[in-house]
């Protein structure tokens, strides 16, 4: 797993040689296209933020939700939809249970290289989260990579948490070198705490704080799984507001040439999650992608693929955008995945 995690630093010296809409959206401003399109124009980029929800619960095995029942359909997503980015959260590998999830998904996806970090350091990612991201290697070149944690120190690594968490949170970034037309971007991608809604809010400040100083006058792109649950104090909005009043972040919603395509929330859940929206409830938008000055948003959207009867559906519905894959559950995540196709100015 430590060769997973850095092996693209090797290239690093060759290449540089050479986001208040938590709040529920009028349904009338969503686009008539019901499909996330496919990638046509060479000049821009497709990101991915996706929680592909560990392999922790046995409950997931119980109702046909296991992580080796459901790995194959996110690859067939990804090789679908090809994303020159998908920021990752909630892989994980486990040596003693035989589960590595970023190798799964390398044996089913074609010319993707993966970087990460564990959130706990000194255990190569056993047993742990990795936060990191998947890189299409024909679109992008990785010039630098870094992390730093959301505590009161974010560049000292400590075990204990800080504030409210359960444990400390990693930021995972890259520097990236667009092979098309040679313009340089960061982008980080993060798992804010679960439970502290404290801790969550000094972390929109944090992330900010840090990224700047290292990205300089350099676009940025921040994604991740924000868990920006409206029913506790500080609320998710009061996260949310964090970012976009900072004058630095935008929410790509707001700034897409084009009207947002699929739901509104982001967290869809497993029938059995304390978490699921309940029936006729909204789903909690928890997953975003915030972009700085210096980028272009074409379009963006939320991707809500289903499972039926066996198959997998693209969320246009069963008729005109369907893929043969022979599959068993009702969907490939507890979380769907937001999109954005951006382009450098």
């Amino acid at each position: 797993m430590k060769n997973i995690c850095f092996f693209l630093l090797a290239l690093c010296t060759s290449c540089s040689q050479t986001t208040e809409h938590l709040k529920k959206t009028n349904r009338s401003s969503l686009s008539n296209q019901e499909v996330y399109p496919r990638l046509i124009e060479k000049n821009l980029i497709r990101i991915f933020s996706y929680n592909m929800r560990a392999p922790l619960f046995a409950i997931d095995n119980e109702t046909g939700h296991s992580w080796k029942q459901r790995f194959d359909k996110i690859a067939a997503q990804i090789n679908y939809y090809q994303p020159a980015i998908i920021a990752t959260q909630e892989l994980m590998f486990f040596k003693d249970k035989h589960y590595d999830q970023v190798a799964d998904l390398l044996s089913l996806i074609k010319g993707y290289e993966f970087i990460g970090y564990p959130i706990y350091q000194g255990t190569d990612g056993l047993n742990e989260e990795m936060i990191g991201f998947f890189i299409q290697t024909k679109s992008l070149c990785v010039v630098k990579t870094g992390k730093f944690w959301l505590t009161k120190t974010p560049h000292e690594y400590k075990r204990k948490a800080d504030w409210d968490a359960v444990r400390p949170c990693i930021v995972t970034w890259l520097r990236l070198k667009d092979k098309h037309t040679k313009k340089e971007f960061y982008i980080a991608t993060t798992h804010f705490d679960s439970r502290g809604s404290i801790a969550r809010l000094h972390s929109a400040q944090i992330i900010q704080d840090v990224m700047k100083k290292i990205a300089g006058r350099t676009a940025v792109i921040i994604t991740g799984d924000f868990n920006m649950m409206m029913d506790v104090n500080p609320t998710g909005q009061e996260v949310y507001n964090k970012i976009i009043n900072s004058g630095w972040l935008f929410d790509v919603r707001d700034r897409s040439q084009t009207k947002h395509i699929g739901p509104d929330g982001t967290f869809i859940g497993f029938s059995h999650s304390k978490w699921s929206p309940k029936e006729g409830q909204e789903p909690n938008r928890f997953d975003h992608i915030f972009v700085s000055k210096g980028i272009e948003v074409r379009r963006e959207g939320v991707i809500n693929d289903r499972v039926q009867k066996g198959r997998l559906f693209l969320q246009g519905g069963v008729k005109k955008y369907k893929k043969l894959f022979e599959y068993e559950t009702t969907k490939p995540s507890d979380h769907s995945i937001v999109t954005a196709d951006i382009s450098l100015n």
